[in-house]
């Protein structure tokens, strides 16, 4: 499955959410799932239609989606990056990369 073709049903399911939690579905499809998606294209610098390409971006997407809904209070627990979102999205990072007018 790509990146674009996730909706909120299947969102929903991966983050546990059931299906009569109404509230629950419409953060999910109204905030987590547009914050989710606008991160992966701040972290790696590609607009969502380009990450569409690769496959296990869908992966690091989806977690993203989990951890957010999941993690919805203002408490932070230690000052380290998601791991599953670093080790899937590290690979595809064209705004770390300096262009010819940088070197």
């Amino acid at each position: 499955m790509k990146l674009l073709e996730v909706d909120t049903a299947t969102a929903a399911s991966y983050c546990n959410v059931p299906d009569y939690d109404t509230d629950g579905i419409k953060v999910l499809e109204t905030i987590v799932m547009p914050a989710a998606k606008a991160r992966l294209e701040s972290y790696t610098g590609m607009k969502a239609e380009a990450l569409n390409e690769y496959e296990d971006v869908t992966v690091a997407y989806l977690a993203l989606c989990s951890f957010l809904y999941d993690n919805r209070s203002m408490v932070v627990e230690n000052d380290k990056e998601n791991a599953v979102l670093d080790a899937f999205l590290a690979a595809y990072c064209v705004n770390l990369v300096p262009g010819a007018g940088d070197a």
